[in-house]
């Protein structure tokens, strides 16, 4: 790669740095059918400069993308529903002199829908801004020109962990792996920052960092996991999730998603964590509201390191409409089930607590913590604390609103008359193993009644209790 100054028409070779940072924009959130929640979609875009002469087109960097591909002038021309239809916003390949085509197909599928077109080979540059440094790829790049549109009108610019092959979306290397050994900057290492953004939008505030780590936005210290090493995608083993002391202590599968406006759990670890918030249905299937001054504490463990996603950024405000249905302090949860079954995806309220370093070369992905925040303290994260607060009830939900039946009344009438306390000493470890097992037991059954209701298979749910002993002297970040 090659950076270059744009100084009026010339355009003047800048000598390559250790890192190349790429300011992102983060588009607004858009609001559902109805107007009383949002759609959980995160996108991230800055420039391309596409041909010669260049066509500037707006590219959204997705880390759940394995391709890259733009809206061709023949996309506007057929969509129906709004998408390719942003002026300008489109690549025609009639109009650049180093175009060619490849003559392969090209498909992927991207918010739901599919985007399809043929795969073509032109020169590609990524903008900083109209007049500032840019990224050039020193040889022509493959890039998918979607003549059938997708519902954005925005083109995505994957950013895969690896390269495979697939009969129509991947049948050539994805970008960074075409030009990674033909380059001066490392674009197989890069840092994503993302917490100077607002769910209502926001300038050049992101900063996607190639060739190194972003010593402005992030600390020195990356905690670093090694990658699935057949996925394409950022995928690793997490070792469980929790929230307000119920924690799933099973290595599951776990991706980081730069286009996912939320975190994804499996069906049944929604389930159980909504009733946990006692949160309000609000609208669809997985849309869940509470009062925006509540503390989600949901944690992620990941190389015996429990990660705690903030609750700030877990919560996102209803839109007017929602506002004045559902009430002016209800915030929308951006948390819901994912779409495949066993399967966590960090989406933007992860994204945006840690700065996240992605490292294509040593097939791993890191964490470290932004500039000016302080670590919690490990006290707030003692497991060894939370035995008896949920242990000490069969149904832990409903353990404040319970109430005593004409039996508990008597029973705990029968034993004052007769001298003894309502919980031995000698009793206490026994109680709590029963209590533990009827615990287990509940969720299990619960968890089943809801697969049945919605058709889905019945998996062996994760969840023990108390907390596994591996997270016992855990380090709390």
């Amino acid at each position: 790669m090659e950076l270059y100054f744009v100084v009026g028409f010339l355009i003047m070779p800048l000598t390559v740095a250790e890192a190349f940072q790429l300011p992102l924009k983060r588009l607004a959130d858009k609001e559902s059918k109805t107007g009383h929640t949002t759609q959980l979609k995160s996108k991230y875009v800055a420039n391309l400069a596409i041909g010669t002469p260049p066509q500037l087109v707006q590219a959204a960097f997705n880390t759940g993308s394995a391709s890259i591909w733009v809206p061709a002038r023949s996309c506007a021309k057929k969509s129906t529903n709004g998408a390719c239809s942003s002026e300008g916003n489109f690549f025609d390949p009639t109009h650049s002199n180093t175009f060619k085509n490849t003559t392969r197909f090209f498909e992927t599928g991207y918010d739901e829908s599919n985007a399809r077109g043929y795969v073509i080979k032109d020169k590609l540059s990524i903008l900083t801004s109209s007049r500032g440094p840019k990224l050039s790829f020193r040889n022509p790049v493959f890039i998918g020109a979607a003549t059938t549109p997708a519902e954005s009108n925005e083109a995505v610019f994957g950013l895969p962990s690896q390269q495979f092959s697939h009969p129509y979306e991947h049948s050539y290397s994805t970008i960074l792996h075409q030009q990674m050994n033909n380059t001066n900057v490392n674009a197989s290492y890069f840092t994503l920052y993302t917490a100077g953004c607002g769910y209502e939008g926001c300038g050049n505030r992101a900063v996607l960092t190639f060739g190194g780590q972003d010593h402005k936005h992030c600390q020195e210290q990356i905690n670093f996991t090694p990658l699935i090493p057949t996925s394409p995608i950022w995928e690793f083993q997490a070792d469980g999730v929790g929230v307000r002391g119920l924690f799933a202590p099973k290595k599951i599968t776990t991706s980081v998603d730069s286009g996912s406006g939320y975190v994804g759990v499996p069906r049944y670890m929604l389930s159980v964590f909504v009733r946990r918030w006692n949160a309000t249905k609000l609208e669809g299937e997985d849309a869940y509201g509470i009062p925006c001054n509540t503390d989600l504490d949901v944690v992620l463990g990941i190389e015996n390191v429990l990660y705690k996603i903030s609750s700030d950024n877990l919560l996102r405000p209803l839109p007017e409409a929602g506002q004045r249905k559902f009430g002016a302090n209800m915030c929308q949860i951006a948390m819901r089930a994912s779409e495949m079954l066993d399967v966590i995806t960090l989406g933007e309220p992860f994204l945006r607590t840690y700065c996240v370093v992605h490292d294509i070369g040593g097939r791993r992905v890191g964490f470290a913590h932004k500039i000016g925040e302080e670590e919690p303290d490990e006290e707030e994260f003692d497991l060894s604390t939370t035995r008896r607060h949920f242990t000490r009830n069969r149904h832990p939900d409903r353990a404040k609103t319970r109430t005593q039946t004409p039996g508990d009344r008597r029973k705990k009438k029968e034993e004052k008359k007769n001298g003894r306390k309502h919980r031995k000493d000698g009793n206490k470890d026994r109680k709590s193993e029963e209590s533990s097992e009827s615990l287990e037991e509940y969720y299990r059954k619960k968890f089943e009644r809801e697969q049945r209701r919605r058709g889905y298979p019945i998996p062996v749910p994760p969840f023990v209790f108390p907390y596994p002993p591996v997270f016992k002297n855990s380090t709390a970040v």
